[in-house]
């Protein structure tokens, strides 16, 4: 399903199972098991991916387009810094801020580093690792390790760029031996005692002891202090409650639960009041209103927060996996520009001749066919013209 929804994903998936099943054979000891059950999946994957040809190869195709596969891998990115060290214990013991406006290490980062645990933390997976020495602890100590050096995690997306988003099986693996630590009432003191004492000692840190002479790596004093308070809260929860022995499977599942719908809900506040920045909530809720006036024309807008949330198309020019259609497109034009498409309208003649007939302008226009008024604030819809070229396709297949 991913190879066709999201090949993003569906790339670091494969990358993972491979690995999964690596270790999952290894721990059997038999060279003879290891290498017929290796050439198993290969055979199965190969046969599979030709059953499902007709529609994979086309995506292939599509994928090997992508500018997602324009980045570079240097050695350099065999280490991470010490920032990037930092960033990686904050994003396992402390939970996921907004990407867009972050309180500590680095002010925005877009790689999503997170895999904090609600409430439990490390304290039930380290807990399991230090009792079982199995499959699954051998592959969680090898994910843990790799994420401090970007070189080797890129293996997720073939090299094509460093990205922390494969953590989201870190985290499946992370959640299963925690599980099995709790329904096998295995001990998790030690571990727990460990976040409690590594939270700490990050904030003091982080908080107190500067980056450089004169700088520090804190943006966001209040932030970093609540998100801080949350993950040692929710230790300090468990600690209580598995001394008192009333940590059972219930009591886990409603404190992950609860510890769960707090975190979203502080970043929920902070992408909603911090992140995001009043301009692009301004920009989301006029779009909101714009209507189809014509479903023979576009609105005239380089600007996705106006064009993907009302009823309305238009030439908007941001996307990460942009279709190669459209560079090739610009390409006749010699325009590129990283992940954007060009802005039609710079090019004289050419949004006519594209059906981009409505613009979308500041202020009342005596001229204009529509208005959208947002804080009191009024945008109004200009006629402009332009040649009709069918239905406006307004569906998007991410």
């Amino acid at each position: 399903m991913n190879a066709l929804l999201n090949y993003y994903f569906f790339v670091q998936e494969v990358v993972f199972l491979g690995i999964y099943f690596l270790f999952i054979f290894t721990g059997s000891g038999k060279c003879g098991f290891i290498i017929k059950s290796i050439g198993k999946c290969i055979l199965y994957g190969a046969w599979g991916t030709g059953m499902a040809a007709i529609l994979f190869v086309p995506n292939a195709l599509y994928i090997l387009q992508s500018p997602r596969l324009t980045a570079h891998t240097y050695l350099y990115d065999l280490y991470g810094t010490s920032q990037w060290f930092l960033y990686v214990i904050k994003g396992i013991i402390l939970p996921g801020e907004a990407m867009s406006g972050q309180s500590s290490i680095f002010n925005q980062d877009f790689q999503s580093v997170g895999c904090y645990l609600p409430m439990v933390g490390i304290s039930c997976f380290y807990a399991y690792t230090r009792a079982r020495k199995d499959w699954l602890t051998r592959i969680i100590v090898f994910l843990l390790a790799i994420s401090f050096m970007p070189i080797v995690s890129m293996v997720f997306t073939l090299f094509s760029e460093h990205n922390m988003r494969w953590w989201y099986m870190l985290v499946l693996m992370l959640a299963l031996s925690s599980a099995i630590a709790m329904d096998q009432k295995i001990r998790i003191d030690g571990g727990a005692f460990l976040h409690l004492a590594i939270s700490a000692v990050f904030y003091l840190l982080v908080r107190y002891m500067p980056w450089t002479e004169n700088y520090f790596i804190v943006f966001n004093e209040r932030r970093l202090f609540i998100y801080t308070a949350v993950s040692i809260v929710g230790i300090l929860t468990t600690i209580v409650y598995s001394a008192k022995g009333k940590l059972t499977s219930r009591s886990f599942l409603v404190g992950v639960c609860v510890f769960s719908a707090v975190t979203m809900a502080l970043t929920l506040h902070v992408y909603r009041t911090k992140s995001i920045g009043s301009d692009h909530q301004k920009d989301i809720q006029i779009g909101e209103q714009l209507k189809e006036i014509d479903g023979q024309y576009r609105y005239n807008t380089p600007n996705n927060m106006y064009a993907l949330p009302g009823e309305g198309s238009a030439s908007s020019s941001f996307s990460s996996t942009i279709s190669q259609g459209s560079r090739e497109f610009d390409d006749l034009f010699d325009f590129y520009q990283g992940n954007h498409s060009m802005f039609k309208g710079q090019i004289p003649g050419l949004s006519q001749l594209l059906g981009l007939k409505w613009l979308i302008l500041p202020g009342v226009q005596d001229n204009s066919v529509q208005s959208v008024t947002v804080e009191n604030e009024t945008w109004s819809i200009i006629e402009r013209g332009a040649c009709p070229i069918g239905y406006a396709v307004d569906n998007y297949i991410t």
